[in-house]
């Protein structure tokens, strides 16, 4: 069950739909809405969805909504799985809004461009052929103290090329942050290849449609800064580790054996293209796991 806040404005038609799917934010999430709020372009509007925070997070986009109107705030009544809270959101959105353009801001990341929203516009209204704009992503692992920087290019690549390049360098989920056109968001949601659900794979899904499609444009002046921030408690390396090989291994399972239905609309080609290239990146990532156990399992014993 989701319990709408006053504030909310159905039928709203702004130029660009944020979406915030929210649980347990109050580190961060101050920030994110102060760097949505710094943005140049203005015609949008936030819809916020708390999944049943237990901290202060409903509080503070209270606060913000009281303060700018275009933020606007949803709670559950109960807690979601983050899935189920991430396509409650969007369901709710596509129902009781109008926009041309429509995108996530996670509570725990920002935008470090003022001018996010409208450069981002500027290349899709350039390019009327193309229907997503990627910024460059920022990776902030806060407990590692490092980060990573990914960036796309896949314009004018044979599709064997832009698989390639999506399972080598994509890092799927972030492509859930990137700008679309709304009308082809709504067609990626509704298509059986990449639509969302509970299986821990369709983001992957979701990136690799858009691999095939080649309709992204590559906005590399623009940061979307996302912070990693495992919750790692002292002692609990290995677990956490066995637990990831095993989550590697459980999607591999899932991902050849339940869901080769996703593959049905696809050529014969495109069929061994795909499957050949998802061995090579799902094994790899399995072959990581292992020798990320092994080596925390070695440093655990010298510290003994």
């Amino acid at each position: 069950m989701v319990q709408t806040e006053p504030n909310l404005s159905p039928r709203s038609s702004p130029s660009v739909l944020i979406l915030m799917p929210l649980f347990n934010e109050s580190q961060f999430v101050s920030s994110a809405l102060e760097s949505l709020i710094a943005q140049t372009y203005t015609n949008w509007v936030l819809l916020a969805q708390d999944n049943f925070s237990s901290d202060s997070t409903p509080e503070i986009l209270k606060l913000f909504s009281s303060l700018d109107s275009r933020i606007m705030f949803r709670e559950n009544s109960q807690f979601l799985s983050a899935t189920s809270n991430w396509i409650a959101l969007y369901e709710y959105a596509f129902q009781n809004f109008d926009f041309e353009y429509i995108c996530f801001l996670a509570g725990d990341d920002y935008w470090s461009n003022e001018d996010f929203l409208q450069s981002s516009i500027n290349e899709l209204i350039m390019n009327p052929f193309q229907s997503v704009s990627v910024p460059v992503f920022l990776v902030e692992y806060q407990a590692e103290n490092r980060e990573t920087r990914h960036s796309i290019s896949i314009r004018g690549m044979d599709s064997k090329k832009r698989i390639v390049d999506y399972l080598k360098y994509w890092y799927n989920s972030n492509l859930l942050y990137a700008i679309y056109r709304a009308d082809y968001f709504e067609e990626k949601m509704k298509h059986s290849l990449t639509k969302f659900s509970e299986y821990k794979g369709s983001d992957w899904w979701w990136g690799l449609g858009i691999a095939l499609d080649q309709e992204v444009i590559a906005n590399d002046k623009m940061i979307y800064l996302k912070r990693v921030s495992p919750i790692r408690a002292p002692g609990e390396e290995t677990n956490l580790a066995i637990s990831n090989l095993k989550e590697k291994i459980t999607f591999i399972i899932d991902h050849f054996l339940n869901e080769r239905h996703r593959l049905e609309s696809l050529s014969a080609t495109e069929k061994f293209r795909i499957a050949s290239f998802s061995v090579k990146s799902w094994w790899g990532q399995t072959i990581r796991a292992l020798i990320h156990l092994s080596s925390t399992i070695l440093k655990s014993k010298k510290r003994e």
